[in-house]
């Protein structure tokens, strides 16, 4: 009837992506709500108990904000954000917070194969973090074992109960954002194993006067660089899966033709070894684990294969084992040559050589003259950026390449 008694839609959450991060970062500094909220009603706890479990919880509950979102890896970029935010005026309190985040991140990694076979798998997660929180604070303190057991039992319930509340609480926080512009957000978190895309993202952080050509890093470029990588592991399983079903079928082609079916299986290690070097050039995390795995698959490969052209003829055995030794020595040499370079913008190439050990910077010298890279600080104006101290290490650097 009247447009006065109509009901507005309020909301305490703010709809920018930048917005959030900072109020999640404002949350967690003062371990406000919903991080009060972290222990079991009506359970008792000592003043010993209450401080083994309740930072437990808190960082059970900034790892549930990360999987709230769709799509993990915004959901670490944002979680990351936040605590880089806090960090700035609690940095004793995210620095530990940080920790927990990170053991129940690697836990999880390691009982993945468990998880996906439990119909709850949040269970598993729950039960290892609680032992090894409690091995972690409860160690040095030599109480008994059933002191201890109990104490395990309480953390697993309060986990639980403080991974809910998170849940009512971040649940709506994350629905109500609405613009996702993340060119806003300088403040990061880098991981711990970076790829080489997030590895020059954390150098142009870390060092900026070498940097100040490029754009500052935010946490939409360090989001791309994750996806990257990512895209880069689900891309070499795919070549992977490809390479085993073209072996089979040349397997069946070649027939007696052992030969023949020598040089195929050259062809798959050529292919095999260059997706290793992409893995072990890029790096991170996916890549990284991506790596282990296909490696492990060609090793076995290699040794079926062995046995295959030594039922053949013995005479293959010897050259098999040359085979495997030449690939392996070659392998080794890629992997300390400069291919990184060819992932970086050619723009940063000399800044972020500058970043390096001198034993791999010197090996620029066929390929880059001390003049062009004199030229280069000149060009974009480094040179009159740096103070003394980066300005006789950046010089100390160059003059080795004369």
């Amino acid at each position: 009837m009247f447009d006065f008694f109509k009901k507005k839609k309020i909301s305490v959450w703010p709809s920018k992506a930048s917005d959030s991060a900072s109020s999640l970062g404002l949350l967690t500094t003062s371990l406000g709500y919903p991080f009060t909220g972290w222990k079991v009603p009506d359970m008792e706890l000592s003043d010993y108990e209450e401080n083994v479990i309740k930072p437990a919880c808190h960082c059970n509950q900034l790892f549930t904000y990360r999987y709230l979102y769709e799509d993990n890896l915004l959901g670490e970029i944002m979680l990351g954000c936040a605590l880089a935010i806090a960090k700035e005026a609690r940095e004793d309190l995210i620095e530990y917070l940080d920790f927990g985040v990170f053991t129940l991140e690697e836990i999880l990694k390691i009982i993945a194969t468990d998880a996906v076979k439990d119909k709850n798998p949040i269970n598993i997660v729950m039960s290892r973090f609680a032992l090894l929180w409690e091995m972690r604070m409860c160690d040095v303190d030599n109480k008994d074992e059933k002191y201890r057991e109990k104490l395990r039992e309480k953390i697993y319930s309060c986990l639980f109960h403080s991974r809910n509340q998170a849940i009512n609480a971040f649940e709506p926080m994350i629905a109500n954002i609405s613009d996702y512009n993340l060119d806003e957000i300088e403040q990061l978190t880098y991981r711990r194993k970076r790829s080489i895309f997030e590895e020059v993202l954390y150098k142009r952080s870390n060092q900026p006067n070498l940097f100040r050509h490029m754009p500052l890093p935010n946490a939409q470029l360090l989001l791309e660089a994750r996806r990257k990588e990512y895209q880069t592991a689900l891309d070499a399983e795919d070549t992977k899966q490809n390479c085993f079903i073209k072996l089979k079928k040349d397997m069946e082609s070649c027939g007696s033709d052992s030969k023949l079916l020598y040089d195929k299986f050259c062809e798959f290690l050529n292919v095999m070894d260059d997706l290793r070097l992409e893995l072990k050039l890029i790096g991170g995390e996916y890549c990284d684990s991506k790596l282990v795995e296909i490696t492990d698959s060609r090793n076995d490969i290699f040794d079926s294969m062995t046995k295959v052209f030594v039922e053949y003829e013995e005479s293959f055995s010897d050259l098999m084992s040359s085979l495997r030794n030449n690939y392996d020595s070659t392998y080794t040499e890629m992997e300390n040559d400069l291919g990184i370079f060819k992932y970086i913008d050619t723009k940063e190439i000399p800044s972020f050589a500058l970043t390096l050990s001198d034993e791999i910077f010197i090996k620029l010298k066929d390929t880059v003259s001390k003049e062009e890279m004199e030229s280069y600080l000149v060009t974009n104006m480094i040179d009159i950026l740096l103070d003394g101290e980066e300005r006789e290490e950046v010089y100390r650097k160059v003059n080795l390449l004369s």
